[in-house]
């Protein structure tokens, strides 16, 4: 959630940076070359990162009273399928919100350097929302806070959009999308959270590791074809808006239950 939002936040504000500096005729060029270049800076970070981590898996552990009697993945279906949902409906919301610079070149027909500032907004605010969901979450407790800001991601999700394509400026996109990327980061880090408290240790890593991986390789990877395709089948800009709130109702049901 949070380092998502740095990682945005960074790869956006070189974005607007090469946009400034070379345009967008070098850009195109060759100028993303430079992007992927400072991005590749991040692997020897995040190997010493990772070399630092303390090993917990040998420490003892009991069974909370909310978790499965065995510690095998069968007997974590349940979990498994809602964990799904949950991190499906985060995951469909980000990527809608992560392309919104595409949606407002194409779409909007609006100069790349404010559709770039977007991304920052993007960035900025999935940050600050995560570490707001995951610090309330700890003092009133995980199920609200992934039932109530999703329904309100639900409810405004359609009204914004059409608020960014009526008005088509820089101060109503940054604004609706800030709006939407927080709910939908105060939702996800308490999802991510009671997911991963909810399994055994013994089936933790592989639990949490394959809801995550198989929301964002199947449902993060098709996100931007599926937008595209029901734009086109519906001549609307705003099908991106009902995706987003289709796929909140996954995630409110599975909060629910």
């Amino acid at each position: 959630g949070a380092s998502q939002g740095i990682a945005s936040l960074a790869g956006a504000v070189v974005g607007v940076a090469v946009v400034t500096g070379l345009g967008d005729a070098a850009l195109q060029a060759w100028g993303w070359r430079l992007a992927i270049g400072l991005g590749a800076v991040i692997l020897p970070i995040g190997y010493m990162l990772r070399r630092g981590l303390i090993e917990t898996r040998h420490a003892p552990e009991p069974r909370a009273a909310h978790q499965p009697d065995k510690t095998t993945i069968l007997s974590h279906w349940r979990i498994l399928s809602l964990g799904l949902g949950l991190i499906t409906s985060a995951t469909i919301a980000t990527y809608v919100t992560n392309y919104m610079t595409t949606f407002a070149t194409t779409s909007l027909g609006m100069p790349t350097g404010v559709a770039l500032g977007a991304t920052v907004v993007v960035g900025a605010v999935t940050f600050l929302g995560s570490l707001a969901g995951g610090a309330l979450s700890d003092r009133i407790g995980r199920r609200w806070l992934m039932i109530w800001p999703r329904l309100a991601l639900i409810l405004v999700a359609v009204p914004a959009f059409q608020l960014i394509v009526w008005r088509r400026d820089a101060v109503t996109l940054y604004l609706s999308i800030a709006v939407l990327v927080f709910l939908n980061g105060v939702a996800s880090s308490p999802s991510i959270t009671a997911l991963t408290e909810s399994t055994r240790k013994e089936v933790r890593s592989v639990a949490v590791a394959a809801c995550y991986a198989t929301a964002v390789a199947i449902f993060g990877g098709s996100a931007q074809a599926i937008v595209l395709g029901m734009t086109r089948l519906t001549g609307s800009p705003l099908a991106r808006a009902w995706y987003m709130a289709g796929a909140s109702v996954i995630g409110l049901v599975a909060a629910v239950l």
